[in-house]
C-alpha cells in the first residue's frame, strides 16, 4: 500500500544476483555484476514498519529484512525532494537544485543557483552512469524532480526509462493499493515514535529512517545494525558493486565535484564495523532549518517554540536519542566546533542564510492546530 504520511523517509535496498565483483572482462562483468531495485516509501514514519515495532502489517518488507540487514540509524533529508534528489545524483541537495521544496522561496533566495527546485544540469544522475556503464535503468512511481509541462525534466531525459503510476486519492479509495493519502501532524509524531518530532524537522524523527539491504548470500541475514549511514552513501554504495566509475561531470558538461558518500560494501559484508570514519559530517538545512551530525554529536537550529529563538541547539545521540537535553550552555566548545562544519557546508554548497521563514510546513502554530505535549 502507497500511503503519503507527513513523517520521515523509508529506503529500501535488494541487490541480487552475482556476488558484485569488479568486471574482469566484459562479458564476466556483466555476468557478475549485481541488479539493484531500490525502493523508496515516500514518507514513512520510523516505527510504521513491522520490524521496527508497528501495528501496522508489512509482511514483505519484513520478509527483506529477515533476510538481509535492518540498519535502524540510517539520515536522509528532513523533506522528500531533496532526499530524492540527492539519492538520485550522490550530490548535496543544492547543487541538485533543491536548496527548498517548489512554492517556498524568501526574496534572498528566489531564481537563485541551488534553489530551483528542479533537477538541474549541474549534476548527473546514478542511473545514467550505470546506463553508460551497461545496465538497464527504470523508474516507476514518483518523480518530483521538476518537469511539470516541461519534458525536458522528465525521467527519460535523465537517465530512466519510465513508467508512471497514477493515484486514487478519494476518500472511498482509502488504503487501497492505489491510494495515497495524508496523516495529520499528531499521528505523523506517534509514526516518528520513540524519536522526537516528523517530517520538515532537523529532529531524528525528521531525519532518521530504517533501512533495509538485501543480498542474499552476500549480507548476513536477520542482521540488524545502529552504526550510522546516510543518502548520500547510496550512490557509492551502488557504483561500487557494479564496477562502474562515477565520470566525474554533470550533464552541462562542467565538472562534477566527488562523491561525498563513502561506499557501504565492505560494511555490508561484514568486513567493517563502521561506514564512516570519524571526522565525517552530514549537513542538511531547508526552510531556514538547519543541523549537523558527526559522531554522537549534533546541532539543530529550528524557529521557536520548535527550537530556541536565534541560536543553535547541541545534543549527545548516544546519550539522548530523544534530543531532550540541550547542551548548548555546558559544552560550548564542542558547539563551537559544530558550528565551524556548519560554517564549511555553507561555503561549500552555496547555502543562502534564510534569517527567518514560515511556512505551512509544520511551522506555524496553526498547521493541523496541533502541537507537541511539551509545548501545550
Amino acid at each position: 500500500m502507497l500511503r503519503r504520511l507527513i513523517i520521515n523517509i523509508l529506503l529500501v535496498i535488494m541487490t541480487g544476483c552475482g556476488d558484485g565483483a569488479p568486471p574482469s572482462g566484459e562479458a564476466a562483468g556483466q555476468a557478475q555484476r549485481p541488479n539493484f531495485l531500490i525502493i523508496l516509501a515516500d514518507d514513512m514514519g520510523y516505527s510504521d514498519i513491522g520490524v521496527m515495532g508497528s501495528e501496522i502489517r508489512t509482511p514483505n518488507i519484513d520478509r527483506l529484512a529477515a533476510r538481509g540487514m535492518l540498519m535502524t540509524h540510517f539520515r536522509v533529508h528532513m523533506m522528500c525532494s531533496p532526499t530524492r534528489a540527492m539519492l538520485l545524483t550522490g550530490a548535496d541537495s543544492h547543487r541538485a537544485g533543491y536548496g527548498t521544496m517548489a512554492g517556498e522561496y524568501t526574496p534572498e533566495i528566489r531564481n537563485q543557483p541551488g534553489y530551483e527546485t528542479y533537477l538541474t544540469d549541474r549534476v548527473t544522475t546514478i542511473a545514467k552512469v550505470l546506463r553508460d556503464g551497461g545496465y538497464h535503468t527504470y523508474i516507476a512511481g514518483k518523480w518530483d524532480m521538476g518537469g511539470h509541462g516541461n519534458p525536458a525534466l522528465w525521467p527519460d531525459q535523465r537517465g530512466f526509462d519510465w513508467a508512471e503510476d497514477s493515484f486514487d486519492i478519494s476518500l472511498e479509495n482509502l488504503g487501497k493499493p492505489d491510494s495515497y493519502s495524508w496523516l495529520d501532524a499528531g499521528w505523523a509524531h506517534v509514526g516518528s515514535t520513540p524519536l522526537r518530532y516528523f517530517k520538515g524537522f532537523r529532529t531524528e524523527g525528521g531525519v532518521r529512517t530504517p533501512a533495509i539491504f538485501s543480498f542474499p548470500g552476500r549480507i548476513e541475514a536477520g542482521s540488524v545494525s545502529s552504526v550510522p549511514a546516510n543518502v548520500l552513501d547510496l550512490p557509492v554504495t551502488l557504483l561500487d558493486y557494479a564496477g562502474v566509475e562515477h565520470p566525474g561531470s554533470a550533464d552541462n558538461g562542467e565538472p562534477m565535484p566527488a562523491l561525498t558518500g563513502r561506499s557501504m560494501r565492505t560494511f555490508l559484508r561484514g568486513d567493517s564495523g563502521q561506514v564512516h570514519p570519524p571526522e565525517d559530517h552530514f549537513a542538511y538545512v531547508i526552510m531556514g532549518r538547519r543541523g549537523v551530525v558527526q559522531g554522537d554529536w549534533k546541532i539543530t537550529w529550528m524557529n521557536a517554540p520548535w527550537g530556541p529563538e536565534g541560536r543553535w541547539s547541541l545534543f549527545n545521540l548516544a546519550e539522548d536519542p530523544a534530543e531532550r537535553n540541550d547542551l548548548a550552555a555546558s559544552h560550548p566548545d564542542k558547539l563551537a566546533q559544530m558550528q565551524a562544519l556548519w560554517d564549511d557546508y555553507v561555503s561549500a554548497n552555496g547555502v543562502i542564510p534564510i534569517p527567518g521563514y514560515e511556512t505551512g510546513w509544520t511551522n506555524r502554530f496553526s498547521h493541523y492546530d496541533w502541537l507537541p505535549p511539551e509545548l501545550r
